[in-house]
């Protein structure tokens, strides 16, 4: 390829001429030097001389005896695991992060396997541990005694340990080490990037990092702060007035340490978020308050907020401020009783200052969105190379490329409806409207009548009723913004529910595509909240709620209210939603819900002024300046989520069309499905019920879920899905159905070692029914890495994993390990560029639609990373690529409300392929994720596993858990 010369009217010094082309010509690499498009990661590999030291304090044997007499007084509000108590507390007197190991559960390997231990970053004096121990002791609910310090050796003092040397080597390259290891190399990480203030592009002072006792940075002194205000009717006066709330918010630095998969190196992942400051006390689990006896180390540490008893009389205001205050294991008392400067008390705590206590908000409303960016985390890539002195990991673009797929809902349009009931093995599908107030009903059949325009459903709904349409009167008035008449507007939504419900009479079946009908069921008593009986209301209605052969179907769209309505008297009655799921599974009806909005309500206001999404304000934007009419390039008004809800009815009904197919047989050569797969989803979860005061406590339990779905790139029929249970695979809606009106778990499941065999045994047999159907691939989550130790970064494909009694047999069966957690997120696209010219302050760029791959010695890995839906919005979304939340303009200030994104990336290994090439399985595990079956965006988890999961947490006693 010949170079062309430059043209004669630009000299070399002609400034526009180096605008166009910033690389001279003789810095450019040639064609041969061009490297492949690549994506760098926020992960770097670590050398023995990057894992630092500890200081370790060894407890004899007679503490492990010691401590597993000490009482557990469980009943105790302030109760906490002893372990975790005397941690906090630790690291409260100490100023340090602190790890204490479990003595009832001690480390098997590395230095010192079966002694209990304190570990340190820095140094800390023998007789400090035998005074917190004493002083923790006297303090621990139920004990006030003295029987651990006494154990220890008075001469025992800490003592230095390279964390190297706490590695063990093993023949075939693998690596092992102590969990605590781990953590305090991540420590070493956060120190060595602390050293240096972080620079933000133009900004004068660059942000400084604190250290936390987790072991992460805060940037402590360069807090963001915003106020927003607004104006509300006052509940007593009904008076317009002004409210304000300020907003406080910290950069937050994780360093995380791992295995690489493969089990044969170290790497740390090194991740940038925001911990906003809450602006009240609901909610607070945990405070950071920066001490006066350890000022350079932040302490993070759980408290315990007590509200008043709420009042029964209904004029009686609800308490604003809580009854009391307390650190959590009377942490306060520990550190005053060790002879330090008292912590900070919590009750003169001033919430709209920022000061030397700091509340972690957990939810509810804040002035400051989530996330800290796409360019803050790039910013911190770079910082964190120079302050390790080493590359990020840096994956390479395959060839496997991940189209942009349709997004499209519901889960099967009026078209593909038909093919989706044969691909479920349905003649008949029965959707009931179930409902309260008539403007609900109207709500939910205009919008399914307008997304199904040749059904009977639509000929039987007025037309002028239709959400697309204006009314008999002229424009709606939510299309305007001239003041409204709510008696007025009310009146006329009243009318309109009045001739949709005239129209379109109570059970009276109305066609919503060949196959499928909606029946209207006016049911109050069936959807309200309350704890009273339903069994004679579903009975009295059995013609429409019961299926009458085994190739019908009952579904319910349910209305229901959230958050929940007082009684008179101050108390909320029950939720009526898990206990309908519950009944409505127990009758093998599958069952999908919608919130009642105000207006949905037969006495509520009008409907709402028309609200616009950000694409469609950017498109009204861009009409109005080239002078087209704004209303007539958006799209006319829908109800997004009844739309959303009757996808998901059809998806968890089984009734789904052949996208998922068409997105998996496409893909270049080589990497497309090209033979009948059976794709499996396989989610595990521990499910801990929470402790009742004077009940006894109830063991966790271990849920297992099986999704699975069958392929043929071959077959023109839509793909048939199903889920297992107690008798075998069944289809995807009655299996749904029967898991939900089951227990949580089952008799012998847990990760208890000597339940692992059944566990694995049950997995086994549902994978060797499928077999017959053509090749069978797992995905799976490294949640499940305690029964499947195969799945572990540590012993990947080392050791046991799903299907392994079926590959003694013979029988080929390939495990894909599928991670978005713990993982290389990528962060910027690199371009065909000279690696020793990295551009500067450049704007992150998108990995783009490609699967990109890293090899960890023998171990490939790839990565699949698309925009988030925020983030791909526009130039709004893409605020948090441009500007860090340190760096926004003046004029741009509002979107720090905004939740700001980065790359949402996803890990793939394969611990064993079952004689698959891998780019056609890596290829298939990303197409599934890239085409959703029934919203209009991505799963983080390939379909097969997403349902899977889904079926597990729609169950109606998921909600039923400790958190």
């Amino acid at each position: 390829m010949t170079e062309t010369s430059p043209s004669t009217t630009d000299s070399p010094d002609d400034p526009a001429a180096h605008a166009a082309d910033p690389v001279p010509a003789a810095r450019r690499p040639r064609k041969a030097e061009l490297l492949p498009p690549r994506a760098a990661t926020c992960s770097f590999l670590l050398t023995d001389d990057l894992l630092g030291h500890a200081w370790v304090y060894l407890l004899p044997p007679a503490f492990t005896a010691a401590w597993r007499r000490l009482p557990l007084n469980r009943k105790n509000p302030d109760h906490q695991r002893p372990t975790a108590s005397l941690t906090t507390a630790g690291r409260a007197v100490t100023g340090q992060a602190m790890i204490f190991t479990d003595p009832e559960w001690p480390d098997r390997n590395g230095p010192w396997p079966g002694q209990a231990k304190f570990i340190t970053p820095e140094p800390v004096p023998g007789h400090l541990y035998g005074r917190l121990l004493r002083v923790w002791e006297h303090h621990l609910p139920g004990a006030g005694g003295n029987t651990l310090a006494p154990t220890l050796d008075a001469t025992a003092a800490c003592v230095p340990y390279r964390l190297a040397d706490a590695l063990t080597r093993h023949d075939d390259g693998r690596l092992t080490c102590p969990a605590w290891a781990l953590q305090v190399a991540a420590w070493h990480l956060a120190t060595l990037l602390a050293a240096k203030p972080l620079r933000l592009d133009q900004r004068k002072e660059p942000l400084t990092f604190l250290t936390d006792t987790d072991g992460a940075l805060l940037t402590w002194d360069d807090p963001i702060q915003q106020t927003v205000a607004w104006t509300e009717k006052d509940k007593d006066t009904d008076e317009e007035v002004e409210r304000s709330r300020t907003g406080f918010t910290t950069g937050k630095v994780t360093v995380d340490v791992d295995h690489a998969p493969g089990g044969t190196t170290l790497v740390a992942h090194v991740w940038a978020s925001m911990t906003r400051t809450a602006t009240s006390w609901h909610d607070v689990k945990s405070v950071y308050l920066r001490p006066h006896a350890h000022a350079d180390v932040i302490l993070k540490t759980p408290i315990l907020v007590q509200w008043p008893k709420p009042s029964t009389d209904s004029d009686t205001p609800t308490a604003i401020a809580p009854r009391r205050l307390l650190y959590r294991g009377a942490t306060a008392k520990i550190v005053q009783d060790c002879g330090i400067h008292p912590l900070p008390d919590l009750a003169e705590t001033d919430m709209a200052v920022l000061g030397a206590v700091r509340p972690v908000h957990t939810t509810g409303r804040h002035p400051h969105g989530t996330g800290a960016g796409a360019r803050l985390q790039l910013r911190l890539n770079e910082h964190a190379a120079t302050a390790l002195a080493t590359a990020p990991l840096t994956a390479v673009q395959t060839r496997i490329k991940v189209t942009d797929a349709p997004r499209l809902i519901p889960s099967a349009t009026e078209d593909t409806l038909p093919e989706a009931l044969a691909g479920a093995e349905l003649d008949r599908l029965r959707i009931a409207v179930v409902y309260h107030d008539r403007r609900w009903k109207h709500r939910i059949l205009t919008q399914l009548a307008a997304d199904h325009p040749r059904s009977a459903l639509a000929a039987a709904v007025p037309a002028d009723e239709s959400p697309n349409t204006d009314g008999p009167t002229g424009p709606h008035p939510r299309d305007t913004d001239a003041p409204r008449d709510e008696t007025a507007d009310g009146a006329r939504t009243d009318a309109a529910a009045e001739r949709t419900h005239d129209a379109c009479a109570d059970a009276v079946p109305l066609a919503l595509a060949p196959g499928v009908e909606i029946v209207c069921l006016h049911l109050p008593e069936l959807v309200a909240h309350g704890a009273h009986e339903r069994t004679g209301i579903l009975h009295g209605n059995a013609r429409w709620l019961r299926a009458a052969h085994p190739r019908e179907h009952i579904a319910a769209l349910a209305q229901t209210w959230y958050p929940l309505p007082k009684h008179p008297d101050g108390t909320t009655p029950a939720d009526a939603k898990p206990q309908l799921k519950a009944l409505l599974a127990s009758h093998g009806i599958t069952d999908q819900y919608i919130k009642t909005r105000p207006h949905d309500t037969d006495h509520g206001p009008g409907a709402p002024k028309r609200r616009y999404n950000i694409r469609e304000n950017k498109a009204r934007k861009a009409a109005r300046e080239a002078g087209i009419d704004e209303d007539s390039v958006v799209d006319p008004e829908t109800d997004f989520p009844v739309r959303a809800a009757l996808g998901d009815l059809l998806a968890t009904c089984g009734v789904l069309d052949s996208r998922l197919l068409t997105a998996a047989r496409s893909g270049a050569p080589g990497t497309e499905l090209d033979a009948p797969v059976t794709a499996v989803g396989l989610w595990t979860r521990a499910h801990a019920f929470p402790t009742i005061p004077g009940r006894p406590r109830r063991p966790a339990v271990l849920a297992v879920t099986l999704a699975a779905v069958h392929l043929d790139p071959g077959s023109p029929a839509a793909p048939r899905w199903e889920l297992y249970g107690p008798a075998g695979w069944a289809r995807l809606g009655p299996a749904r159905c029967g898991h939900h009106a089951g227990p949580i778990g089952r008799p012998g499941h847990s990760r208890r070692g000597d339940d692992l065999p059944q566990v694995r045994a049950f997995v086994d047999q549902a994978l060797r029914e499928l077999h017959h159907l053509g090749r069978v691939v797992v995905f799976a989550t490294p949640d499940s890495q305690s029964i499947w130790p195969g799945l572990a970064n540590a012993t990947h494909g080392r050791s046991a994993l799903p299907g392994d009694s079926l590959r003694t047999a013979g029988v080929p069966a390939a495990v894909v390990r599928v991670a978005a957690a713990r993982i290389p997120r990528l962060v910027d696209r690199l371009n065909r560029t000279d690696p020793a010219d990295p551009p500067t302050d450049h704007t992150p760029g998108m990995p783009g639609a490609y699967v990109y791959r890293y090899d960890i010695d023998d171990t490939p890995t790839w990565y699949f990373a698309h925009k988030t839906r925020q983030y791909d919005s526009g130039k709004t979304g893409r605020r948090s690529a441009d500007y860090t939340r340190w760096t926004l303009p003046e004029p741009l200030t509002d979107a720090l409300g905004d939740d700001w994104h980065a790359a949402a990336t996803v890990q793939y290994t394969i611990p064993v392929d079952g004689g698959w090439e891998h780019d056609r399985l890596i290829g298939l595990a990303a197409r599934l994720t890239e085409q959703a079956v029934s919203w209009d965006d991505r799963t983080v988890l390939p379909a097969p596993l997403h349902w899977a999961k889904n079926a597990d947490e729609k169950h109606p006693r998921y909600g039923d858990r400790a958190l």
